[in-house]
């Protein structure tokens, strides 16, 4: 690093951040050769196999979010006549959210 560069930038900084600077500045410098130096031979569409995991990791998501909300509707519907109407608004409201969650997602 030249002392024209410490000098004019980082003498913007305080001491304590001004090392930390350095260390960004020669990794950004550093990063860029070593990324273009990567084969990009066979990074097609068809060697994508990691889809196929979090589509699945998707689907249990989506199984359990639907199992909650079944469970939060069966409760909804056993709660006796004298429940608190605060306590049938809360359930309420999570079973809207993920119904939501659920539309958005699944």
């Amino acid at each position: 690093m030249s002392e024209e560069f410490e000098r004019e930038v980082l003498g913007r900084f305080p001491l304590d951040r001004r090392a930390l600077l350095k260390k960004m500045v020669l990794g950004a410098a550093f990063a860029a050769p070593v990324i273009a130096s990567f084969n990009m031979v066979g990074l097609d569409a068809g060697t994508a196999h990691g889809l196929t995991t979090n589509t699945s990791r998707q689907g249990l998501i989506c199984q359990q979010k639907t199992a909650l909300r079944d469970q939060l509707k069966n409760e909804v519907a056993g709660l006796p006549a004298g429940a608190p109407a605060a306590l049938k608004v809360r359930l309420q409201k999570r079973i809207n959210t993920l119904d939501a969650w659920i539309a958005a997602n699944c």
